[in-house]
């Protein structure tokens, strides 16, 4: 018999006899008929003038479909030949989501069942026609419905009218399991509640997970128990990654991929990606913002500390401009040169005095005439076109 384990009982009686049970193999699974009240219209008596089983015959555990006509009464029931009107109910006491019903017909008589009905709460969800999808005497009823009472009658035109079964059982799932055959687990329902055996819904979840099954992260939440909060993310911590709790992009200055813990010393804003500027010594600058709170170092200008001072240039900001017309804080502040200088200095860093034999300053714009030249020379002023032509102020020399 395919799909069931068949476990050997011996005893002993005038005849020494082997007794097979067949025990459905039904995990997280459960027959709830078992030895639960019960009815049947007629019991057939055979020629041998042995009673055929009461209504308990078949739902007591005992799936062996071949008549066993030494028991009084027989293992399997059998209405009346002249019942016209056969019927077999139990009662299970109370509703219950049921999964599935197995009847276990009489081997060789498997014919017997067309027109049967099987009713649960008086709704008809089998008649059997034929006798196809019967498997080594037993057919499977999928269920998934509340009910309490199941009631088999036949009803329609055939060769007789008698009930023959061997076993009933109906199956519900056990606490915890749920689906076709109770094969899935139930999610996380809160306060230890039980998930709907049919469609595993919980009424509500443990913290951090989602309804309806309460099998995944609800937004916001993270990790194989759902029990990690999502980090800063950007466009709100909803959007995080919920088995692993990675962040697209962090929304402020966290440290991706998790967004949770600020940048790391010498890094500031979006992602962290900024690199701080020149804090004073062992000081970092402000993860959100990147201003050095303890001030700059050098000459560095306050604030974010990434450029000179007014004054100031070089690539670290040692070294002071020169004699620049307007002052020294218009000097250049990578390379320290100035648009001109003030006073008699020398282009373009306007640091160094004019050189021996050289004095005062002259300002060349424009084209420079030959006139001007000669102007020039009357006054015994040489004008000399300094490598730095570019500047307007000069050094000259007089003859």
């Amino acid at each position: 018999m395919a799909g069931r384990v068949c476990v050997e009982v011996y005893r002993l009686s005038v005849f020494t006899q082997i007794l097979t049970l067949c025990v459905g193999h039904n995990l997280h699974m459960k027959n709830i008929a078992l030895h639960k009240p019960c009815n049947i219209s007629s019991r057939h008596v055979t020629q041998a003038d042995r009673i055929t089983g009461d209504c308990s015959a078949v739902i007591n555990g005992d799936t062996e479909t071949v008549l066993n006509t030494e028991s009084n009464p027989t293992n399997c029931i059998n209405t009346k030949l002249t019942d016209n009107s056969p019927f077999w109910w139990v009662d299970l006491g109370q509703e219950f989501i049921i999964n599935k019903i197995s009847i276990y017909g009489r081997t060789g008589h498997i014919i017997r069942m067309i027109c049967v009905n099987v009713s649960l709460n008086g709704d008809v969800i089998k008649r059997f026609i034929d006798t196809n999808g019967w498997t080594d005497d037993k057919y499977d009823i999928p269920v998934g419905r509340g009910g309490r009472v199941v009631n088999i009658t036949k009803g329609c035109d055939s060769s007789d009218f008698v009930i023959n079964l061997c076993q009933v059982q109906v199956w519900v799932c056990e606490d915890g399991w749920y689906g076709d055959n109770c094969t899935q687990v139930c999610g996380h329902c809160a306060g230890g509640s039980v998930c709907d055996k049919i469609n595993g819904n919980c009424t509500s979840c443990q913290t951090g997970f989602q309804l309806p099954n309460c099998t995944e992260c609800k937004d916001g939440w993270y990790g194989e128990s759902c029990g990690e909060v999502c980090g800063h993310c950007l466009r709100g911590n909803t959007t995080c990654d919920n088995k692993i709790g990675y962040c697209p992009s962090c929304g402020g200055a966290f440290q991706p991929p998790l967004c949770k813990e600020k940048c790391s010393a010498g890094y500031y804003g979006e992602n962290c990606k900024q690199t701080c500027g020149h804090c004073r010594v062992n000081t970092t600058c402000d993860p959100d913002n990147g201003k050095c709170t303890y001030g700059c170092s050098g000459g560095y200008k306050e604030g974010l500390c990434s450029e000179c001072e007014d004054g100031w240039y070089g690539d670290s900001c040692t070294e002071r401009c020169g004699h620049c017309m307007g002052g020294n804080s218009t000097c250049h502040k990578k390379y320290g040169s100035c648009s001109s200088c003030d006073g008699a200095f020398q282009p373009p860093l306007c640091k160094e005095t004019c050189q021996d034999g050289w004095y005062g300053k002259i300002v060349l714009k424009g084209v420079v005439t030959v006139w001007e030249v000669s102007l020039l020379a009357t006054r015994r002023v040489e004008v000399v076109l300094l490598v730095t032509v570019h500047s307007n102020h000069l050094c000259v020399k007089s003859r």
